[in-house]
């Protein structure tokens, strides 16, 4: 009779350090939305940011949806990867928002908010990377479980 193969019941380091650095990101997004929410609202939001990038090469045509949709997008980003669903490709979609922040950030020469965006980005970067390697703590790891165990 083969001998059962001991079950493991700690998290690893990979899982404990993707969980972290995915909770600080869903909530920095989260709570960005919310501020744009409970402040402005998304059309105040917009008109801001329309004026915001009046000076630049950037086309009003571009700038407005992408302002309209930003709280929206930053609100369900955050509450995905706070919650630990769809981690992988919420991170990578995380990362892809916050390089577009910094974009805007670059155009305007807001060198100090670029920095700190492409921070967030290698934050979402190594969250990914630990994600592949231990996702334990998360909904994805929940539902994966279930889904193979029916």
């Amino acid at each position: 009779m083969p001998e059962a193969v001991p079950v493991k019941r700690t998290l690893s380091p990979e899982s404990v350090a993707g969980f972290l650095l995915r909770l600080a990101l869903g909530v920095l997004l989260f709570f960005a939305a919310v501020g744009k929410f409970l402040g402005p609202g998304p059309a105040g939001f917009a008109h801001y940011i329309l004026q915001d990038f009046e000076g630049t090469y950037l086309p009003r045509i571009l700038v407005l949806p992408y302002a309209y949709t930003l709280p929206y997008v930053e609100l369900l980003l955050g509450l995905v990867l706070i919650l630990g669903v769809f981690t992988r490709i919420s991170l990578t979609i995380a990362g892809l928002t916050l390089i577009s922040l910094a974009f805007g950030k670059m155009v305007q020469q807001d060198h100090v908010t670029v920095a700190n965006n492409l921070n967030y980005v290698f934050m979402a970067a190594v969250a990914l990377w630990f994600a592949w390697r231990d996702n334990a703590i998360s909904l994805d790891r929940f539902l994966c479980r279930k889904k193979h165990d029916g």
